[in-house]
């Protein structure tokens, strides 16, 4: 595929209590069911907007001009702020020969000096920031989540993984460095989007003056209503998101 914006999975897990309270795993459900009865309601409609908040959707860019103008009316939004979806974001770049069989030397597991240095800013390709971005756009939406994966105590389970992916080691050594400190990191992360090095490496190359000149693009997000299913499910809400 040659874009990251893709795909999601929801998963139900079955845990059963004993009478010590030690959980016992039942079974894991690849298709769980969300019918609306009446006691999951409350518990699966907050869930429902939240993975949706945390998945990330953006308006597509087949919106006629029409219905383009009716929401920026609906929602004050100035004409030259980005409203469709920029498929730069979610681009994917391709490697080099030279740079696949570099890889396929490396299998040997990084240290933690290592990592380090795959986020020291003079490294960070446009690809990079745009899967760190990505993830810290999904962490911010984290509210009854928790994100298990990377973590900064999750350095030892990616042996497990087999061969890492380059972009899994980037985003473990961003949580041991400067994702660890949230409002320093996304300060990194801000400036270097405004310069336009997240937008490095993809098809179209960014027009850095026009970049700089207006925000976006916009995320669908959605507000639980704290009703029962039968009464509103959720409600559609536009908010700004910072060039990702």
């Amino acid at each position: 595929m040659k874009s990251d914006y893709n795909c999601y999975k929801l998963f139900g897990v079955d845990v059963f209590l004993d009478s010590d309270l030690k959980p016992w795993l039942l079974e894991v459900n690849n298709f769980p069911s969300l019918e609306p009865n009446s006691l999951d309601r409350h518990v699966n409609e907050p869930m429902l907007a939240e993975m949706l908040n945390i998945v990330g959707f953006h308006l597509p860019t087949h919106l006629p001009v029409r219905q383009q103008k009716l929401v920026r009316e609906v929602f004050g939004l100035p004409p030259k702020e980005r409203l469709l979806l920029d498929e730069r974001l979610y681009s994917k770049s391709w490697k080099s020969s030279k740079e696949k069989m570099e890889d396929d030397d490396e299998e040997e597991e990084e240290t933690v000096e290592e990592l380090a240095r795959l986020v020291e800013e003079s490294k960070l390709t446009g690809r990079d920031l745009r899967s760190v971005v990505r993830a810290e756009e999904e962490l911010n939406q984290c509210q009854g989540f928790q994100r298990l994966l990377p973590k900064p105590e999750g350095l030892r389970f990616l042996r497990y993984l087999g061969r890492v992916p380059h972009a899994d080691k980037v985003l473990q050594a961003w949580e041991l460095g400067p994702g660890s400190q949230s409002d320093r990191g996304r300060s990194v992360l801000a400036r270097l989007c405004q310069s336009g090095r997240h937008l490095e490496d993809t098809a179209l190359a960014a027009d850095l003056y026009k970049e700089k000149q207006r925000k976006g693009p916009r995320k669908l997000l959605i507000e639980s209503s704290g009703e029962p299913w039968c009464n509103q499910l959720a409600v559609i809400q536009l908010n700004s998101m910072q060039p990702s």
